[in-house]
């Protein structure tokens, strides 16, 4: 298992024009411009959207050039001897990642996108400091390369379970899923001994991405929990082994898309929403999830 770090201006590039109109990601456009509000303004002013991006962004490597050659150079000794770490992660989702080769690129973007073996890391808050020098949030590239690994075995595993049950899940479904898988697992011990969650994510657990947060199940009984609390519970509190675990999971969301859907909806449109109404997209957001089994 290798990573590769590199630094690629056009690849990062066409990730912001990708997400700027993103069918999938509505929400990461406001993500964007509230990041970029030079790119908001000079659309705002009738500059062609594309073209605007593709200057701002070159420009800002342009100007950035050293620091960002500083990044690369730091994250790839942050990487050196972490295989042990990394291939933790396969031990406990049961898939043998001995013979991949992933590679990690650098973006301007305020979030780490992935797509197939490629993730990329966000270099944002090392780039734009907080005024005392600092970063902006805590990074750590071996704690993305884990997360983001866990969705690439994931997706192989779901193939897996969409060939012997005939069954497929929709996007808003499948990105709630992998988040809180991933959430679960790297909350085991393993992964807190290794990480500072309490400097790296604010929090002596990982609550994983920030849609997750107030995102709830409710059983039959009113019992609610977390999403991400009920993931490690259902996933790892129990005699079955990880697969079956898993597949039964992947059987009780398929039974509760619609609600997943309504959930990623309403997500989006909190993030596109003036702040005055976001409190009542918020509200909405938070009520529990019913589950059917």
């Amino acid at each position: 298992m290798t990573i590769s770090v590199s630094i690629n201006k056009e690849a990062d590039i066409g990730k912001f024009l990708d997400f700027m109109n993103s069918p999938k990601y509505p929400g990461k456009r406001a993500v964007i411009l509230k990041a970029y509000p030079e790119i908001a303004s000079v659309i705002n002013n009738g500059a062609d959207e594309k073209t605007a991006i593709k200057n701002i962004i070159s420009n800002l490597y342009s100007e950035k050039e050293e620091q960002v050659k500083n990044i690369l150079s730091d994250l790839k000794n942050e990487l050196a001897n972490t295989d042990m770490i990394i291939n933790s992660l396969a031990n406990i989702m049961n898939h043998d990642i001995s013979a991949n080769n992933y590679e990690a690129i650098l973006t301007l973007l305020p979030f780490s996108p992935f797509k197939n073996n490629i993730f990329y890391f966000s270099i944002y808050s090392l780039i734009f400091r907080n005024k005392d020098g600092g970063p902006r949030k805590n990074t750590s590239i071996v704690f993305t390369a884990i997360h983001e690994i866990s969705h690439f075995i994931f997706f192989d595993q779901l193939k897996e379970w969409e060939e012997q049950s005939k069954k497929k899940i929709s996007h808003p479904t499948e990105h709630y899923f992998k988040e809180a898988l991933t959430a679960a697992i790297m909350n085991k011990e393993i992964f807190k001994n290794f990480f500072d969650y309490p400097k790296l994510v604010n929090s002596e657990n990982y609550r994983g991405n920030p849609e997750l947060h107030a995102l709830s199940i409710s059983k039959e009984n009113n019992e609610t929990e977390n999403i991400v609390a009920f993931f490690e519970r259902e996933m790892f509190q129990n005699k079955n082994n990880y697969k079956t675990n898993l597949f039964r999971l992947l059987d009780i969301f398929y039974q509760n898309q619609e609600k997943f859907a309504q959930k990623w909806e309403l997500r989006n449109n909190w993030l596109l929403s003036p702040d005055e109404n976001r409190d009542i997209i918020m509200a909405k957001y938070c009520e529990p999830i019913l589950f059917k089994f």
